[in-house]
């Protein structure tokens, strides 16, 4: 009988165990699979790729990433500071501040305070980052000078090549003459100096400029360079609200765009114009997304709307380009006009149940491609403002399409983007499928069988985030916490649950069993409204499997209890106590003796 090992993962060499890892969350790594066996822990000791996302983490765990990985081994590192992970941030310069990130190839700070950039930056060598993302949540006035140096420092950098930040600078960030950076991304830009940056950025290829909402003429362009920058292939411009001139005059300046998204506000519904622009101008154009808004004096009609998508029916945009549209405007607000390309664009998208939609398309009828059409949206925020008899609402809501020349509705539902015919015995699946964060927002008080509409409009089982923005989930309201709680079971991969709204200062009837009956076992973080402070503690001791909560009361007796709780029950916990608010990033449960 011939001998032969038998393969098993302790007697795989080290370079395709590493391999494995690489498909792996540090976590997984370094708290399991690193107590398994000598031979795993030899192989962790000598990884040298982590990954470390440190985002939505619960406490216990966070300290014991940051306490057994090795900062020289990790390549990426994403870092995050919220109301659901109090004084992380404190926490892992407190770790690391004598170690440095000498490897680290990509560094994401998302929701920072501006205070702790530059500390986080010590613990960080830049020189081989390739990758870098900044969003800070709370701007400080002391450090601005400090903060926009050192991102100065940072698009110096030889190797880097994605730079992303929110947020237009001032004073403005110095590009250095040979910037190296080949994806740009600014958000929540005031204004822009396309000049400024694609002189000093010679292999720039992607730029994506989000503007403050609001803001006009942002765009800052000058007659005296024409030289065309040849390099540039994407271009994404959102919250764009300037003349079509001026857009013009700065698309011209790319024409090797073989990408352009477009989402704003202006006078830029002239499909012919665009359509002999873009022969002109962008002979590679390939993919042509935009979502654009238009507003007037006087009502919008159906006439009106025909016109607009006409000039959107030639042969270019049907055979040549095979770009289709959609232009629609709704009849209670009739002085306000959209018009956008399919597959619509938007991530996030406001659906009005009772909205009243007139739609035009230039679609065809495939209904294999309905879905598809709203693939990218992964943000919904729901208006529920049901008032139906209960014979309505219990029906299934019906489609009926009319394409080109007619108007286009779905029973009670009425669509805000384009739909082809579908029969509602063929329909075996929710309409939106990728939706990760759902707000529902209920405007009246009679909500009976409100809940019927959600699970048809949108794959529950895909939320991640649920927002419930009202006080209305109480015991007056019949069957109002069973459907909420049915609706919210049913979100199997839901982490963060918001039962209440910050704006409101409604004394809320919930109480602590209300919020242990609706709250799923596999929710993470908790946002809620609720009676007292004696119901806080119940809440806390009942749900084990939360790491992060925000309360709020309106209870004025002593917040002793809690602290003694936490100290007892989850010792390690970080909390802070405001008046009417307690934020708690939850420590170690205590094993029962």
């Amino acid at each position: 009988m011939p001998n032969y090992l038998i393969p098993s993962l302790e007697t795989l060499p080290a370079e395709i165990v590493h391999r494995i890892f690489d498909n792996l969350d540090a976590k997984t790594i370094l708290s399991s699979l690193r107590r398994t066996c000598r031979r795993f822990q030899t192989c962790t000791n000598s990884y040298e790729k982590f990954v470390l996302d440190l985002k939505k983490m619960s406490k216990p765990d966070f300290e014991l990433i940051c306490r057994l990985v090795d900062p020289q081994q990790v390549i990426a590192l994403i870092l995050s500071d919220d109301d659901e992970t109090l004084y992380k941030i404190d926490l892992f310069i407190s770790h690391f501040d004598t170690k440095q990130f000498s490897q680290l190839h990509s560094l994401t700070l998302n929701g920072i305070k501006e205070r702790h950039f530059k500390f986080i930056l010590k613990c960080v060598n830049i020189t081989f980052l390739n990758t870098f993302s900044l969003v800070i949540k709370k701007r400080d006035l002391r450090y601005r000078k400090s903060t926009v140096a050192l991102l100065s420092w940072i698009i110096s950098q030889r190797n880097l090549r994605r730079f992303e930040v929110e947020d237009e600078w001032e004073p403005p960030l110095a590009w250095p003459v040979q910037c190296m950076i080949q994806h740009l991304r600014i958000g929540g830009c005031w204004i822009l100096y396309p000049y400024s940056i694609l002189q000093c950025s010679p292999i720039l290829q992607k730029v994506s400029i989000s503007f403050l909402k609001g803001t006009r003429d942002v765009i800052v362009l000058t007659n005296t360079l024409t030289t065309p920058f040849r390099h540039i292939n994407s271009l994404t411009l959102e919250n764009l609200i300037t003349k079509i001139e001026t857009l013009e005059l700065l698309l011209s300046l790319m024409p090797s765009l073989t990408h352009f998204k477009l989402i704003g506000i202006g006078n830029f519904f002239d499909g012919n114009r665009w359509e002999q622009f873009i022969q002109t101008n962008l002979p590679f154009l390939i993919k042509f997304e935009f979502f654009l808004e238009q507003t007037r004096d006087v009502d919008y009609t159906h006439a009106d709307a025909q016109s607009i998508i006409a000039s959107f029916r030639t042969p270019f945009w049907l055979e040549h380009k095979k770009w289709f549209v959609a232009c629609g405007y709704d009849i209670d607000s009739p002085r306000c006009v959209e018009l956008y390309s399919i597959p619509l664009c938007l991530s996030s998208l406001h659906y009005k149940v009772e909205s009243k939609k007139i739609t035009l398309s230039t679609s065809g009828t495939n209904t294999d491609k309905e879905t598809s059409i709203i693939d990218n949206v992964r943000k919904i925020q729901l208006d529920v403002a049901i008032n139906y008899p209960n014979d309505i609402a219990n029906k299934k809501p019906e489609r009926t399409v009319g394409l080109d020349e007619k108007s286009m509705t779905w029973g009670m539902l009425i669509d805000q983007f384009i739909l082809v015919p579908l029969q509602v015995e063929e329909m075996h699946h929710p309409l939106f499928l990728k939706v990760e964060e759902l707000e529902i927002d209920f405007k009246y008080h009679k909500l009976s069988n409100w809940a019927f509409f959600v699970p048809t409009l949108i794959d529950l089982t895909a939320i991640v985030r649920f927002k419930c923005s009202c006080a209305l989930i109480c015991r007056t309201e019949p069957h109002m916490l069973a459907q909420m709680t049915s609706l919210l079971q049913q979100m199997c991969n839901l982490l963060s649950l918001d039962l209440c709204s910050p704006y409101s200062n409604d004394i809320s009837s919930l109480t602590a069993e209300d919020v242990c009956l609706m709250t799923p076992s596999h929710v993470r973080h908790l946002i809620v409204r609720i009676q007292s402070l004696s119901e806080i503690i119940i809440v806390l001791e009942r749900l084990e499997h939360l790491s992060g909560a925000k309360f709020y009361f309106r209870d004025t007796s002593s917040t002793r209890p809690i602290i003694k709780m936490l100290k007892e029950k989850r010792n390690g916990s970080s909390y802070r106590i405001n008046r009417f608010t307690l934020y708690v990033w939850l420590g170690k449960k205590h094993s029962a003796q």
